[in-house]
């Protein structure tokens, strides 16, 4: 799993913490710039907005409450 995340955005923030409190360390964190058009972005959430977790068998999630969601659900599996 991949999070692409902007460090200005409180959200992604937010799914930040709860990766670091659950202690889970299978999710790679990448800074997105939502503003640049990034290839890798845009591929995974075509609207372009952050957080935005990429899950490599799964639709990408890009609500922040789904983040927080599927990051403790992939803890407690």
């Amino acid at each position: 799993m991949e999070l692409l995340y902007s460090d200005a955005s409180p959200f992604a923030r937010a799914v930040r913490i709860v990766i670091r409190q659950l202690a889970i360390d299978n999710i790679k964190e990448t800074v997105s710039h939502p503003f640049n058009n990034e290839p890798a972005l845009l591929q995974a959430n075509p609207l372009g907005k952050v957080p935005c977790l990429v899950i490599d068998d799964s639709p990408a999630l890009m609500d922040s409450e789904l983040n927080r969601a599927r990051a403790y659900y992939s803890c407690i599996t």
